[in-house]
């Protein structure tokens, strides 16, 4: 169908030269993160979905303590504030540093690595009272964790896609699945649609005598690129690399293998969708 599945920086379908020839265009990152959020993938390995986040330490704050309201006991913050620290020096320790409240890249993070860091900051506080004790325990742990983390998973998208982590390299995980950008099977030409949203009040509730030229008109309007095209799309797995990943746990290993596949029949960008319903499965899927 026509669609713009995958934008550029201007707005338009992604396109590249590809034998001599100028083609559609979605990116491996696009159609990677399409797979990763298909339902039948968490529903085929069993695991929760990772997520990539700056907002670490806010996300388990609120699992903590909630989202802070108006009339709330006012004993809350200061366990608010404590957990926030103690989970900042785990994530400095673990991850990446901080500008203000924000980790300094997006990280890669498993529903089981946060709920072990949320653990363990819990029983920190529940143990040691002395806020600087808090610190330093809390600096023991993430090193704990860090050796517990390190070059495996129990995430199968983190598995499957990778992490990399420049401040902390040992907690890199190389990727098992390399997975192609798309690319038309043919020559395509970029349309533009142009549209217009009528204003339906505009003729009705204009003062009398000045109606627009030429009747009521448009309320706005503008133009959108769009393609259509039929995708050849490449990934490859390597399955050696998939069972390190994830700790030598060859049941999970095997479910992600059949959850990549489901999803990769499955995975398509959500790019205007409300607007064009570009949902069009594979016509044909060839494993090697």
């Amino acid at each position: 169908a026509p669609a713009n599945l995958n934008r550029d920086d201007t707005g338009s379908p992604k396109d590249c030269e590809f034998g001599g020839a100028r083609r559609a265009r979605i990116s491996s990152q696009c159609l990677k993160r399409a797979m990763r959020q298909t339902p039948i993938f968490k529903a085929t390995t069993g695991v929760e979905q990772s997520y990539r986040t700056k907002l670490l330490v806010q996300k388990i704050v609120k699992e903590m303590y909630g989202v802070k309201t108006e009339g709330e006991d006012t004993s809350l913050q200061p366990k608010r504030d404590i957990a926030t620290g103690l989970l900042r020096k785990f994530a400095e320790t673990l991850y990446s540093g901080f500008k203000d409240e924000q980790s300094n890249v997006l990280l890669f993070i498993s529903d089981s690595e946060r709920k072990t860091i949320c653990e363990s900051v819990q029983k920190i506080m529940d143990e040691v009272a002395d806020a600087k004790q808090q610190q330093g325990e809390a600096e023991k742990a993430a090193k704990l964790l860090a050796r517990q983390f390190k070059e495996r998973t129990s995430a199968p998208d983190i598995a499957l896609f990778g992490r990399m982590l420049a401040e902390h390299p040992d907690l890199n995980i190389d990727a098992a699945c390399q997975v192609a950008h798309a690319i038309s099977t043919h020559r395509v030409n970029m349309e533009m649609d142009f549209y217009t949203a009528v204003d339906e009040l505009k003729k009705e509730l204009q003062p009398e005598g000045k109606e627009d030229k030429g009747g009521a008109g448009a309320g706005m309007m503008g133009f959108s690129g769009y393609n259509s095209a039929c995708f050849y799309r490449y990934a490859r797995l390597d399955w050696n690399q998939l069972l390190k990943n994830l700790g030598g746990d060859a049941d999970l290993a095997h479910n992600t293998v059949k959850g990549f596949l489901l999803a990769a029949y499955d995975a398509i960008p959500t790019g205007k969708q409300n607007s064009s319903a570009a949902h069009n499965p594979p016509s044909l899927m060839l494993a090697v």
